[in-house]
């Protein structure tokens, strides 16, 4: 018969089989399963969707972009710290502080997310607390570069960052936003607006906080790069000085300003 003459006996004798379950409604049982089976499939995807996106509009996720981003690039302590580290030792260097920044603000969100930047916010104590604690990091971060303002007396570009540097200029952005009060007030006041109530909250708002974070990053990141492309000014110690000067009179500033606050 051949390999086709026995495909096509196969292939009748399997359309035989089918008619003869047909014939006891054995197939549309099978259909119907599989008819439940496709409506199953599109009810837990569509909790999945309510869970992770819940009723936000492309509207409102075009709000929240072009929010994040403006406040992206709203200069402050982090735009401080990653033009230094960038001109001084490349915008190499500069991500280990970004990814510090990046991970407080996710760490405010998912606070957010879960209630605890409720409590800072409402909490006379807890907010002075935190607004000391922000402030004592920003002077000490303001006056660290001032003695290293005093110390750069050689007219060569610094060598790349040592590793142990590179953890602690992580660490540095990692408390500068986690003691940062105005981001905790700013998370519990932002992300409400964007995430309704109800099951999948939290899960809503780090995605939310994903989002802002690639985009807060990729900001930073593109700062470094524009800095690094005019490292070579930088090769002189007196223009050094000026630059860690600068950022420490920024960040002592910025430290004052936040204990100067009322509420």
């Amino acid at each position: 018969m051949g390999l086709y003459g026995e495909s096509w006996s196969l292939l009748d004798k399997g359309c035989a089989y089918t008619e003869h379950l047909r014939s006891f409604g054995c197939v549309d049982a099978l259909e119907c399963d599989q008819r439940e089976d496709g409506i199953g499939l599109i009810n837990r995807f569509e909790s999945a969707r309510q869970i992770w996106v819940g009723r936000m509009s492309l509207s409102m996720m075009g709000g929240f972009l072009l929010a994040v981003v403006v406040g992206a690039m709203v200069p402050g302590a982090t735009t401080a710290l990653v033009v230094r580290r960038s001109a001084l030792h490349g915008p190499a260097a500069a991500v280990p502080v970004i990814a510090g920044v990046e991970l407080g603000l996710f760490a405010w969100a998912f606070a957010t997310a879960v209630g605890t930047a409720a409590l800072v916010a409402v909490s006379e104590a807890a907010f002075l607390g935190l607004k000391i604690a922000g402030a004592c990091v920003l002077v000490f971060l303001g006056v660290q570069a001032w003695r290293a303002a005093r110390k750069d007396t050689v007219d060569e570009l610094p060598q790349t960052a040592a590793s142990r540097g590179r953890w602690r200029d992580a660490g540095a952005g990692l408390l500068t936003n986690l003691a940062n009060p105005k981001v905790a007030v700013f998370t519990f006041a932002f992300y409400p607006q964007f995430v309704a109530a109800g099951p999948g909250i939290v899960h809503r708002t780090l995605l939310l906080a994903l989002v802002q974070v690639v985009v807060d990053g990729s900001w930073f990141l593109l700062v470094a790069m524009m800095v690094g492309r005019i490292r070579g000014l930088f090769s002189r110690a007196k223009v050094r000085r000026v630059l860690e000067r600068a950022t420490g009179t920024v960040l002592v500033a910025l430290g004052l300003g936040v204990l100067a606050e009322n509420g």
